[in-house]
């Protein structure tokens, strides 16, 4: 399914057996909502997915189209080792946005019920010390431009690095973003 961003509003729906990949034709069907947009009157077009709809070999002509996109990458060798190699200055801190602004006075925190099992099961308490981000340039081989590669979260977590994309661990091999444009820091 293709739909807009801010409504959730589907574009296009494409019913497929049920082993077939979601990626199968997204091209055929991102540059047909590109299309449908620009018909609508939309100025300004940025594609967003997982993994799957990063077809590197569509990421140029888009790109020349004016298209922004957002789009997972695996985590291949050659990315992790730019990644693991990048200098301390490279990294910038994560700022997240506020779920809420608390209104009155913020309430006193309840006891951590979950840290009390973990500790009486035996099980290690993995505390997030701090989120920082960097980014570095990258030319896919089916591409002939460079692309902003960013893992999507570095933990910091003492010496040790973590790579997060949302739920992140260390079964996926999945933390890279290909991003075609970047004004201002990164949020979330």
């Amino acid at each position: 399914m293709v739909s807009l961003s801010n409504t959730g509003e589907p574009l296009y729906l494409s019913n497929r057996s049920g082993n077939s990949t979601s990626s199968k034709n997204a091209s055929h069907y991102l540059d047909k909502a590109a299309n449908l947009c620009r018909a609508g009157g939309f100025k300004k077009i940025r594609f967003r997915g997982d993994t799957d709809f990063s077809q590197t070999k569509y990421l140029d002509g888009w790109d020349d189209e004016g298209i922004t996109f957002v789009f997972g990458i695996n985590a291949m060798g050659n990315l992790v080792k730019i990644a693991e190699n990048l200098p301390e200055t490279a990294y910038t801190e994560l700022i997240r946005r506020l779920k809420y602004a608390v209104k009155t006075e913020p309430r006193r925190k309840p006891v951590n019920v979950k840290k009390q099992i973990v500790k009486e099961r035996g099980y290690k308490n993995i505390r997030l010390q701090s989120e920082q981000t960097a980014e570095f340039e990258y030319q896919p081989v089916k591409c002939r431009n460079f692309f902003i590669m960013l893992p999507c979260q570095i933990v910091k977590t003492s010496r040790r690095l973590v790579y997060r994309l949302l739920g992140w661990n260390e079964y996926y091999d999945i933390f890279f973003r290909a991003v075609e444009t970047f004004r201002g820091p990164l949020r979330c």
